[in-house]
């Protein structure tokens, strides 16, 4: 199973070309993404569940309903950049 900082790369290029994502949607594509590589899906859902939790602290996401929306355009590959140092 990859680790956070791969995960959560993954996660901000969801977001590349959309501005709000349900999170059944995320998890299904990153989990579909991970799958082939490992039988332990239930840690990868976590794995997942994680990423975002760090994400929305940090301030790049927020949470609406039951979507994940980006918080702003500008800046936000850098400070993706950043978390994963």
């Amino acid at each position: 199973v990859k680790g956070l900082k791969f995960i959560a790369g993954r996660l901000a290029r969801l977001f590349d070309r959309n501005r709000r994502l349900k999170y059944s949607h995320i998890s299904r594509v990153l989990i579909d993404n991970f799958s082939s590589e490992s039988n332990d899906s239930r840690n990868i859902k976590r794995r997942v569940y994680d990423a975002i939790n760090v994400m929305v602290a940090a301030g790049l996401f927020r949470e609406v309903g039951d979507s994940l929306e980006k918080k702003e355009e500008q800046g936000f590959r850098d400070r993706v950049e950043q978390l994963r140092e």
